[in-house]
């Protein structure tokens, strides 16, 4: 339990540090969260929740964009190497 409470203090310490900044950095956007927050707390979790997991979803089909892309590139260079091949055969014949 001690240890339990230790990391979630740690925690929280990190996550108050990390605000700090952030309101000295840009003290309108931590007015504008604070009164977002102390408005509806409730509503402010579950938005912040479902603009994770949106950007989550889209960071997640950006890399099966990427692979798939990758994968056509391959798939190209395989196919030029082929008929690159097939002309190289037919000189030969």
């Amino acid at each position: 339990m001690a240890i339990s409470n230790y990391n979630e203090r740690s925690r929280l310490e990190e996550s108050a540090l990390k605000f700090r900044i952030a309101r000295q950095l840009s003290p309108e956007l931590t007015a504008r969260v604070n009164s977002i927050y102390y408005k509806d707390p409730d509503r402010a979790e579950l938005e912040t929740q479902k603009r994770e997991a949106h950007e989550l979803t889209v960071k997640e089909v950006e890399e099966l964009l990427n692979q798939r892309e990758d994968g056509a590139e391959q798939a190209r260079e395989l196919l030029n190497k082929l008929k690159r091949d097939c002309k190289s055969l037919s000189l030969l014949t």
